[in-house]
């Protein structure tokens, strides 16, 4: 009976098992992979590796080592091969390409005959597939390396190193000179840099983390050692390795001398602990560091400064969002991102003072710096846009939002920055939950969700669970909507998250609303405080006070938005404000004329789920006026955008108020979109737009197989066999679209 290794869900349960620590999920994948499933290496590899390796903390380099018992098992056989065979294996083992050529050019540079192979291959310890050399086992290479002395295996790197010529097989040449180098040397730390700037140019944030820490550490000038140090943490970040990237700048801090090092290591462990920690402690961090480093270099100061007003904004800390404009607003900037910048730190000060009336300028200069950002070759990455789009969000600027943070989205996925991926999406969800593109929003929002889980953005995680919520609350989904906020709510309140913690309860308020029990939906208003998220959620916290009897509260949270909605100049909050007057209002007809001028206002709007409430009230008003034939327009029109858009308890609240007008509605047919998953929709999106298989696999970092059984299921879902036929199909409906139009750039490969 001839035994193969365990499953990979099977090895990874007994690895987890063994080591007692939480696995990464980096670290298990390499193990298994390692391992080939193989049982006894799978239990002790745990005994062998770090406690940091296994979590993710300190790279796993190849090849891994192992135990004693398998190396014996696996070293009897090579033990009694030649010598020039065990060579070569050793030259195999270290050269992970398993490029034939390069193999045994290298072993012949150690004088070994051209023979040495043929006793390898008979005792079935590799084998030769075309040009590749590939050991018949993966643990047969880490047992032939590790065992050999240190002297051996330098002597085989440097021999790899001198047969590695030419610029595309640099970063391996560098790689193996590093190898066989212990002490500090100048050529080989160049080569190093060199390597590292090309993985990242590349979107290899893993492999230019791993080539800056290992140029540092033959690095002897302490300054520079510690530029190294942080750069392999910067790289580590953006790769999505947030433990690694924590353990690179606790090393770095004790030997940061210079201020401006100490302020780079400031930013990531903000960044770290605003992701995944406290946001009010990381924006503490981040302000304390901005202050001393703005006298010697201003620019770092705002980018610090920056970082900080997205943690006030998490931590709904009005008072260090003001602290900043003030400090923003005293810094020299000459670069428009800086200018940028400045302005939107200053509109969102303003904002948190409640004076929207200096809020507004200052946030539309941001937003208008932001869209000639495309034009200058130095905001290519995502995090410019990003930062941008705040300022359209404090204006309630939808267009702008939608454009720009979709935008950020496309650059993000093409330069394949995870870390960064994760904190755009939430945006694009409420862009896309505002203009009813709801299953769009929730196969970004299920996107991000994994995203952040995988790479341990916990509070990232908290953030998107959250606006999953809202959109099942939309939809009408209780006991979905109920789990997600809980969840969400769960890991915020921990944290101290406080704008996830407010937009649980926007989600319960809306809840509430759609099953008709306004009291309820009160109590959750009631819970907000935070001044963007009650702009948000103004309609629902309205509504909900209005229908409970509470005119007062309404009266206070509407005077505020009033002063708000009348600086920003956004349709939708024109019409939401007009329909907030209509509900408080004692007089019908004036009810009735601030109804209309609201539906006038939302032709301007790109919001269809408050369009249709706006047609469900004056429906109902009309309709408790006995004047049934004008309310039954409105509320089949409520009732079309309601299911148009899949809000069904919304829907069935129309469809009742047209059957007391005296006429009756059939229940609409589930639409074909409604059969796909959030993934496959995501996906269809992307190849309507013309990418290839692999193209999409590369925009949304999967596999392409995984590509190609999601096509297969849609493809059966709509019954279809072509994409051309997929091309032609309408499953958005209406109030959905696709992305806009024009192909983002595809990512290039990464390491």
């Amino acid at each position: 009976l001839a035994l193969g290794g365990l499953d990979p869900q099977s090895a990874a349960a007994l690895i987890g098992r063994r080591a007692n620590v939480a696995l990464s999920p980096e670290a298990r994948q390499r193990l298994v992979a390692a391992t080939g499933g193989n049982p006894l290496a799978l239990l002790e590899l745990p005994e062998v590796l770090s406690e940091a390796q296994l979590t993710g903390a300190e790279p796993l380099l190849a090849p891994l080592p192992v135990g004693e018992r398998i190396e014996r098992a696996f070293l009897a056989r090579v033990h009694q091969l030649p010598e020039d065979t065990q060579t070569l294996l050793l030259v195999a083992a270290a050269e992970d390409s398993g490029e034939l050529a390069t193999v045994l050019s290298a072993t012949a540079q150690l004088g070994a005959a051209s023979q040495a192979l043929d006793a390898a291959e008979r005792e079935g310890l590799v084998r030769v597939r075309g040009d590749q050399l590939e050991f018949h086992h993966p643990l047969v290479r880490s047992a032939v390396y590790h065992s050999a002395p240190l002297s051996r295996r330098h002597i085989a790197h440097r021999a790899l190193a001198s047969v590695l010529n030419g610029e595309s097989k640099a970063d391996r040449r560098a790689w193996h000179h590093a190898a066989a180098t212990v002490d500090p040397d100048t050529p080989v730390v160049e080569e190093l840099d060199q390597a590292a700037q090309r993985a990242r140019k590349r979107s290899g944030f893993s492999a230019a983390s791993l080539a800056f820490e290992r140029a540092a550490a033959l690095t002897s000038n302490e300054g520079q050692r510690v530029r190294r140090v942080i750069a392999a943490a910067e790289n580590a970040w953006l790769g999505g390795r947030v433990e690694r990237a924590a353990m690179l700048l606790a090393q770095a801090q004790p030997l940061a001398s210079e201020p401006t090092q100490r302020a780079d290591i400031d930013r990531y462990l903000g960044l770290i602990e605003m992701m995944d920690g406290i946001p009010a402690d990381a924006c503490h961090l981040l302000l304390r560091a901005a202050s001393a480093v703005a006298p010697l270099d201003g620019q770092r100061a705002l980018q610090l400064l920056n970082l900080a007003s997205v943690a006030a904004t998490w931590a709904d800390d009005g008072e260090a969002a003001v602290s900043i404009a003030q400090l923003a607003q005293g810094l020299a900037v000459d670069t428009p991102i800086d200018h940028m910048l400045v302005a939107l730190l200053t509109g969102i000060g303003a904002h948190f003072e409640g004076d929207f009336v200096a809020a507004a300028p200052p946030l539309r200069l941001a937003v208008s710096l932001a869209k000639r950002l495309d034009d200058d070759s130095t905001t290519q990455e995502p995090v410019a846009l990003m930062f941008a789009g705040r300022a359209a969000l404090y204006l309630g600027d939808d267009r702008d939002v939608y454009r720009i943070h979709h935008e950020a989205t496309a650059r993000a996925r093409t330069a394949g920055m995870l870390v960064i991926l994760t904190q755009i999406l939430p945006r694009v969800g409420y862009a896309e939950l505002w203009e009813g593109r709801w299953a769009s929003a929730w196969a970004n929002l299920s996107e991000g969700l994994r995203i952040a889980r995988e790479i341990g953005q916990h509070d990232l995680v908290a953030y998107h669970l959250v606006l999953l919520a809202l959109i099942a609350a939309h939809r009408g989904d209780e006991d979905e909507c109920r789990s997600l906020a809980g969840e969400s709510l769960e890991l915020s309140s921990a944290r101290r998250f406080v704008f996830a913690t407010e937009s649980a309860h926007w989600a319960l308020t809306v809840l509430e609303l759609g099953l008709g029990r306004p009291e309820e939906a009160l109590r959750h208003a009631r819970a907000i405080s935070n001044t963007l998220i009650g702009l948000f959620a103004m309609l629902d916290r309205i509504e909900a006070a209005v229908h409970s009897g509470e005119r007062e509260a309404a009266r206070d949270w509407l005077a505020y938005f009033e002063r708000w909605a009348e600086n920003g100049e956004a349709a939708w909050a024109r019409a939401v404000l007009l329909h907030c007057r209509g509900l408080l209002s004692d007089d019908e007809r004036e009810c009735e004329r601030f109804l209309r001028a609201a539906l006038d206002a939302h032709a301007e709007a790109t919001r269809p789920f408050e369009r249709s409430r706006t047609e469900l009230a004056l429906g109902e008003l009309l309709r408790r006026a006995r004047r049934r034939v004008e309310a039954r327009e409105h509320l089949r029109a409520a009732l079309d955008g309601f299911e148009g858009l899949g809000a069904r308890l919304w829907a069935e609240r129309a469809r009742v108020e047209l059957r007391a007008s005296g006429q009756v509605a059939r229940r609409r047919d589930p639409s074909t979109r409604d059969e796909l998953t959030a993934q496959e929709l995501q996906i269809v999106h992307l190849v309507v737009q013309g990418f290839s298989n692999r193209e999409v696999a590369a925009q949304l970092f999967l596999s392409s197989r995984t590509i190609d059984f999601h096509l297969r299921n849609v493809f059966r879902k709509l019954d279809i066999s072509s994409r051309t036929q997929l091309a032609r199909l309408d499953l958005d409906g209406p109030g959905e679209q696709t992305m806009p139009a024009g192909k983002p750039a595809i990512p290039p490969v990464r390491s």
